[in-house]
């Protein structure tokens, strides 16, 4: 069984659901009280496919500006970023790019980036993406509180377009060909020599 460990990434301003999220995903449950991260917060899922073995490690990065220093050193090495804003607050939506900014300059390699608009039960404006403006993987608008299925997407769908790039690099990497039995019948018959 092949075994993969994948990094990522949720960042955003304070406030906007990045704990509740990660939460949520891990756990299956929402919690009303609101604690503000203080630096960053680690949690970890296994996944199995078929004859994939995937750990995913996901930090929480605080949102708040006096952290930033601190937390730069955990973009390196990262295979997806979750960028997070609040629908219902536009100045959350503003400070995207600035989020995306932090991602070219903080990051050593190329994660997947998708952007979550969260708090999709409250009123709210439209938003309406491009993702190639953006230059971002997928766009989503959830409700951390009463959304587990879109939830469970954004990670399923992360790890898969992750996973894919990886088998991809592999089978680049070693140049496997791939032969089927007619293909390799085919070629002993073309042999010129033959063993009596």
């Amino acid at each position: 069984m092949r075994r993969f460990l994948y990094k990522f990434i949720i960042i955003g301003d304070t406030a906007v659901g990045k704990s509740s999220l990660l939460v949520k995903y891990i756990d299956k449950s929402f919690v009303i009280n609101y604690v503000p991260t203080i630096g960053v917060d680690l949690r970890s899922k296994k996944i199995e496919y078929s004859d994939i073995k995937i750990k995913i490690n996901i930090w929480d990065i605080a949102g708040n500006e006096a952290y930033q220093q601190i937390v730069s050193p955990y973009y390196k090495n990262v295979h997806a970023v979750i960028v997070m804003f609040d629908l219902s607050n536009p100045s959350t939506f503003e400070n995207v790019k600035y989020w995306l900014e932090n991602i070219k300059t903080n990051c050593n390699s190329e994660p997947v980036i998708v952007l979550v608009g969260n708090k999709s039960d409250l009123p709210h404006n439209n938003y309406q993406m491009d993702i190639k403006f953006f230059n971002i993987f997928k766009y989503y608008e959830i409700s951390v509180k009463t959304d587990t299925d879109t939830i469970d997407k954004i990670f399923t769908e992360l790890i898969e377009k992750i996973q894919s790039e990886v088998e991809r690099k592999i089978k680049q990497r070693f140049k496997v060909p791939i032969f089927s039995l007619e293909d390799r019948s085919r070629e002993k018959k073309r042999c010129c020599c033959q063993i009596l």
